[in-house]
């Protein structure tokens, strides 16, 4: 797929076009949600990481994670080449409940985000 791009100081949501896995089909490729299915309510362990394409610095990269309208969890790097960050939650999830990545940075340009699904991914999985 089209690497993905983080306008300068816009929140850019991160609709992830890859699945590795998806043994519910709860993620949409199409919106970036992650929707709790049917009978799938419960404890869950959520993470989600981008990395910049480019040898580019920047003042800020941050990403964050939300459940529903509600961010669950925020991380932020600053001044960095090659930059990376990642963000982790667990949460109490209900049915139809669903999860989304958005991004920003500040670095005056636009910033291409890394294809890799070693470098730029959303995951997460059930506990209890």
């Amino acid at each position: 797929g089209s690497s993905p791009t983080l306008g300068t100081g816009a929140d850019t949501l991160l609709p992830f076009a890859n699945e590795v896995f998806d043994t519910d089909n709860a993620y949409d490729t199409s919106n970036g949600r992650f929707t709790v299915p049917s009978g799938k309510a419960g404890k869950y362990f959520l993470h989600a990481q981008i990395k910049t394409a480019t040898h580019t610095n920047f003042n800020m990269l941050e990403i964050v994670l939300y459940q529903n309208t509600t961010a669950q969890t925020q991380a932020r790097v600053y001044h960095d080449d090659y930059g990376s960050v990642n963000a982790s939650a667990l949460v109490d999830a209900s049915v139809g409940d669903y999860f989304w990545v958005r991004a920003m940075q500040n670095s005056g340009g636009d910033l291409t985000l890394s294809t890799s699904v070693h470098h730029t991914f959303f995951t997460g999985f059930k506990l209890l």
